[in-house]
């Protein structure tokens, strides 16, 4: 028989807490469709989730769906907030201009591009990523390149000053808040051969980048 868990869950921006028992097999999932049952709202399927409170922001986390209470080492006095996982993004193109387009704050930096491309009207997600800029104030918080990335910059003439995010963690992790502007860049380049003449969109793009590297 599994044990008792009372969590304090910040529910529709209350500035209070409400207390909540659950069992510690208890899917989030389950927690989830409990709590729109109780705000009587069920069009929030996709879009919310529960959130781990801490004091450093980027210590916070998303709780997967599919795991127990168990699962993600939950006590009780544990703070959460249930809140909308979408949240804006200030990203800038290659032709230098920053647009603004909603993401899924739990997943990955790499689903996150690929989300991005899609919005973008960008095909082979796989070939780009984002990047923060060394002189934002998180940056921290932002992971290190590791050596293939620093094989990758050199190869193609890439300035020190990109600042590839880590692909499998996400924006709040790396210290990305919703007030950083990261830039979608093309991390891996094919040849003339491979690159499809009849996508405009990232034949400008290639061109672009290409252009700004070497001048």
């Amino acid at each position: 028989m599994s044990s008792l868990v009372t969590l304090n869950i910040f529910v529709n921006r209350n500035p209070k807490s409400s207390a909540f028992e659950f069992e510690e097999l208890s899917l989030v999932g389950d927690i989830c469709c409990y709590i729109r049952r109780l705000l009587d709202n069920t069009e929030q399927d996709d879009q919310f989730g529960l959130f781990k409170l801490h004091q450093d922001p980027t210590k916070g986390c998303w709780l997967r769906m599919d795991k127990t209470l168990k699962d993600c080492c939950l006590k009780s006095g544990d703070l959460l907030e249930y809140r909308t996982r979408i949240r804006p993004l200030d990203v800038i193109t290659h032709e230098k201009i920053v647009t603004v387009i909603p993401v899924d704050d739990a997943h990955s930096v790499l689903r996150v591009t690929q989300s991005v491309c899609s919005k973008l009207g960008l095909s082979g997600h796989e070939e780009f990523s984002l990047t923060v800029d060394r002189s934002d104030d998180n940056d921290a918080a932002i992971c290190s390149l590791n050596d293939k990335t620093d094989s990758l910059r050199k190869m193609h003439n890439i300035g020190d000053k990109v600042n590839w995010l880590v692909s499998e963690k996400t924006l709040r992790e790396q210290g990305v808040s919703e007030t950083t502007v990261v830039t979608l860049r093309k991390r891996f380049f094919v040849s003339d051969l491979n690159l499809d003449q009849g996508d405009s969109v990232k034949l400008n793009v290639a061109y672009t980048q290409s252009r700004n590297t070497i001048l």
